[in-house]
């Protein structure tokens, strides 16, 4: 489950971090940067394209990928992605629908800039976290009143609506295992303007705490809510065949979603055309000598959609064997939502 235009997140984890002892790998900045000038040396890299996230709550290197363009976000001494991808797995077979939930928030997110945690935003783990926790607490969902899979609008309306104008972040905390709310105190709380939802697998972890703008984000799934119940007011105003064809989603998702084809093509083209199956190899020292890291992939993240401001030439999509170049670096957003709506209730609860 992965947006078209997603990053790929990658953590690398020491054998002496898995053995519980001190961490090997990004111990400083300098360590960072000398890992981010090997990664373009040896071809992985695009020239320009590393930015070194040091002072965020998790250290990562972000660069764009020379062959695919993909967008690669690495990590280092976070052993708890496998964890939570079993985890979701999980959850995906017990909720049918959380795939289309989550898929539609993280579009939503992406396009008004709120996805990335070290600029504010929420994650896309803790935004699974959100539409598990609404499932498993909302009384429709849980007592069985409502099937959410065959009801996948109802539940997005509950999650805009709950977030946006129910939920009191600031006095409520989120518990994943076992599903419940929980009050929010100053004692237990660093940051309790923060969302707070507690790791399923340590629940010493606040998953979301490093996500500093999320009033922007409440207010926004706000929005949101607004926007569709208006759109369909309208629509539930209009003789029936004048509502065919006409969108109700568009009044929240709307943009230039051509560079999502254009992805598409890339990459089944870039497929064909060349092995992916590369890495490093046994006698290889891109970790500066240290013990060989273990590489555990982890869900795909969303990134910014933007349209393209051009295409890969349509005989290097078509016939040509020569690798096409990766989709240019975007530089406007889709249109986006404007949050007018004024100061809100979120005292409110089941």
């Amino acid at each position: 489950m992965y947006l078209p235009s997603a990053d790929m997140d990658v953590t690398f984890v020491s054998s002496s971090y898995l053995a519980g002892h001190s961490k090997a790998f990004a111990t400083s900045l300098r360590w960072m940067r000398t890992l981010g000038s090997r990664l373009v040396d040896r071809g992985m890299a695009q020239d320009g394209s590393i930015e070194v996230i040091w002072h965020a709550r998790v250290p990562i290197i972000k660069f764009i990928d020379r062959i695919t363009g993909i967008h690669v976000d690495i990590s280092f001494e976070q052993n708890n992605g496998v964890s939570a991808l079993n985890t979701f797995e999980k959850w995906r077979e017990e909720h049918p629908v959380l795939p289309v939930i989550v898929s539609l928030v993280k579009q939503f997110l992406v396009m008004r800039s709120l996805n990335e945690v070290y600029l504010g935003g929420i994650g896309g783990f803790s935004v699974i976290c959100l539409v598990v926790s609404l499932l498993r607490q909302h009384p429709a969902f849980f007592k069985g009143d409502v099937l959410a899979e065959e009801h996948p609008g109802e539940v997005l309306m509950n999650f805009l609506d709950l977030y946006g104008n129910k939920f009191n972040h600031i006095k409520t905390g989120i518990s994943m295992e076992p599903p419940e709310y929980f009050p929010k105190t100053f004692s237990s709380s660093r940051e309790p303007d923060r969302l707070t939802i507690l790791d399923p697998h340590d629940s010493s972890n606040n998953i979301s705490g490093g996500s500093s703008k999320v009033q922007l984000v409440l207010d926004a799934f706000a929005s949101a809510y607004d926007s569709l119940q208006k759109r369909m007011a309208e629509l539930d105003s209009l003789p029936i065949e004048q509502r065919r064809g006409r969108s109700i989603l568009g009044s929240i998702f709307s943009g230039d979603y051509t560079q999502f084809q254009a992805l598409r093509q890339h990459f089944k083209h870039v497929s064909d055309i060349h092995d992916l199956r590369v890495g490093f190899n046994d006698d290889d020292d891109l970790m500066f000598g240290h013990s060989k890291p273990h590489s555990r992939p982890m869900a795909p993240a969303p990134r910014r959609m933007h349209p393209p401001s051009s295409r890969p030439p349509a005989s290097n999509m078509t016939g040509s064997r020569s690798l096409p170049p990766p989709p240019p670096a975007p530089r406007h957003r889709p249109s986006r939502q404007r949050d007018t709506g004024g100061d809100r209730s979120r005292g409110r609860r089941w």
